[in-house]
């Protein structure tokens, strides 16, 4: 009869060599990327909108996955399933103060569902950074498609009033839009267009904080320069260099002028055109030429 040969036992520093991660609750998770993220110095706002994200979702895993207790448990299908879930079946506004969420219908927009997105991306981005977890979930999970289209220059999006309009841009901010996601793209794992220097999501106010930033760079004193006074500002000069109200209407999805709405519907085409005839931008760089 033959010998079995006895298993020889492993070195101890290969045992040592062998990583071993925490089995993190969920709600540690969190914990742990709110407190490293406030080291970090990110502010209070963004730390909430983390922790408000993180809770929608929860919320839904113990509703169709109420065995998953732990970040080892979750998977890229559930992050998928719940992408489905935001699209097709939410409530829009549910559980607002203010808004009767039943006459809203159902299915979230594409940029709502893609800012939660990054929000769980950037989460296990920071556990896998930290060493707290052995595989990122959020690998491989991509955000709904952008809504620029930078062969026809335009960007079809939903605004405040829920409804839909189209706005045209230049060829040469197209060109510039195309060297941006290209520099994301080179540094950063998101699809997000506007970023920070370190891959952050912009805040809420960072658009007036830089343009109040290159105001006073072009010693411009005295005025109010926000996002707000540039779109007056923007109507104002389009108008003064020829373009027709009517256009402008379109372009800046204002409710006036309805009767003689009725009269006149301007197309795509003719959006384009007027656009490339009257736009600020245009006009600059030919001065620089």
């Amino acid at each position: 009869m033959a010998l079995q040969k006895r298993a020889r036992r492993k070195p101890v520093r290969e045992l040592a060599n062998k990583k071993e991660y925490p089995n993190l609750t969920l709600d540690q998770a969190l914990d742990f990327v709110i407190s490293g993220k406030k080291a970090e110095g990110l502010r209070e706002r963004t730390l909430t909108d983390y922790a408000k994200m993180w809770r929608y979702f929860t919320d839904w895993l113990k509703e169709n996955y109420e065995d998953v207790e732990t970040v080892d448990q979750l998977t890229k299908e559930m992050f998928r399933n719940y992408i489905s879930y935001l699209r097709y079946d939410a409530k829009r506004y549910d559980g607002h103060k203010f808004i009767y969420a039943k006459q809203q219908g159902v299915g979230l927009k594409e940029a709502t569902i893609n800012i939660r997105v990054r929000t769980y991306r950037a989460i296990f981005n920071h556990l896998e950074s930290e060493g707290l977890i052995e595989v990122n979930r959020m690998d491989n999970v991509k955000e709904l498609r952008t809504d620029v289209d930078l062969t026809n220059c335009f960007t079809d999006e939903d605004v405040k009033n829920r409804k839909p309009r189209l706005i045209p841009f230049s060829a040469h901010v197209s060109k510039l839009l195309l060297q941006l996601i290209g520099e994301n793209r080179e540094h950063f794992k998101t699809d997000r267009l506007f970023l920070s220097s370190y891959g952050e999501n912009l805040g809420w106010n960072q658009l007036n904080k830089r343009l109040k930033y290159y105001a006073k760079k072009a010693g411009i004193d005295g005025k109010k320069v926000t996002s707000h006074v540039y779109r007056h500002t923007w109507a104002k000069n389009m108008i003064l260099n020829g373009c027709d109200p009517f256009t402008l209407q379109k372009m800046g999805g204002w409710q006036d002028i309805r009767t003689m709405r009725r009269y006149i519907q301007m197309d795509t085409t003719e959006m384009r055109r007027s656009h490339d005839d009257f736009s600020q931008m245009n006009k600059f760089r030919n001065k620089r030429v």
